[in-house]
């Protein structure tokens, strides 16, 4: 089974954007969509951490390129099922908390929402 939630929905922004801890529960794999429509002269960055249950910390798992143009990214974590692929893939087991950043690499507006998507060992 697998379940999908709009963490960010379509909205123009100039900050960095990190999300709360997300529970992935009995997740086995996570995919995330970056849709930018607006980009104008904007740059972002979308990362997935990991945290760290003993220290608190967060570990990066995937980091995706700077997106500078109106276009739609899927990102993936999945424990060998694919390949692992610079900026758009991970071959990982899915942490118990994971958190999304959004960074902002300049102050100019971007017009963008950030879904996601956790399938579960069910499946």
């Amino acid at each position: 089974m697998a379940y999908a939630v709009t963490w960010l929905a379509s909205a123009s922004r100039t900050t960095t954007q990190t999300s709360a801890d997300i529970d992935t529960a009995s997740a086995r794999s996570l995919t995330v969509t970056l849709d930018v429509t607006v980009a104008g002269t904007g740059s972002i960055t979308l990362t997935i951490n990991r945290k760290d249950p003993a220290s608190g910390k967060y570990i990066l798992i995937l980091a995706g390129a700077a997106v500078t143009t109106a276009v739609t990214n899927t990102y993936k974590v999945t424990p060998g099922e694919i390949a692992a692929v610079a900026n758009v893939s991970a071959v990982d087991v899915m942490p118990n908390f994971i958190q999304f950043v959004v960074t902002a690499n300049n102050a100019n507006a971007m017009t963008y929402s950030v879904d996601y998507e956790l399938e579960d060992v069910a499946h």
